[in-house]
């Protein structure tokens, strides 16, 4: 979160398959890290699940024509969330998302 920015807590619905989450239109990509200890353990526990269940969480967003998926950051490819990006941006991006600790978050139509 940006700082002094509110937390909203989101719920999972439901899950998904790598390649459903390939078929929305992205409107943003973000990685979710945990603020803190306890958040940490969460996200691990979700990253964990998802990558061992090859499955992203799917959030509805009230009042938005949009969902948020949750997915891990080795997914996002398989996802085809960097199709077509620049090369020298997706290199870059691979650089980060790979080193990421955390969740990556997709708002998507």
């Amino acid at each position: 979160l940006p700082y002094g920015a509110a937390r909203v807590p989101v719920t999972i619905s439901h899950r998904v398959k790598f390649e459903d989450v390939a078929q929305v239109t992205p409107q943003a990509v973000m990685l979710l890290v945990a603020g803190t200890p306890a958040e940490g353990a969460a996200c691990g526990e979700y990253l964990n699940y998802f990558k061992t269940k090859e499955r992203a969480g799917v959030a509805r967003l009230k009042g938005s024509a949009m969902d948020f998926y949750i997915l891990p950051p080795s997914a996002v490819e398989h996802a085809g969330l960097l199709k077509g990006v620049e090369e020298e941006k997706m290199d870059e991006s691979r650089k980060w998302i790979g080193s990421a600790q955390g969740l990556v978050g997709v708002l998507a139509k």
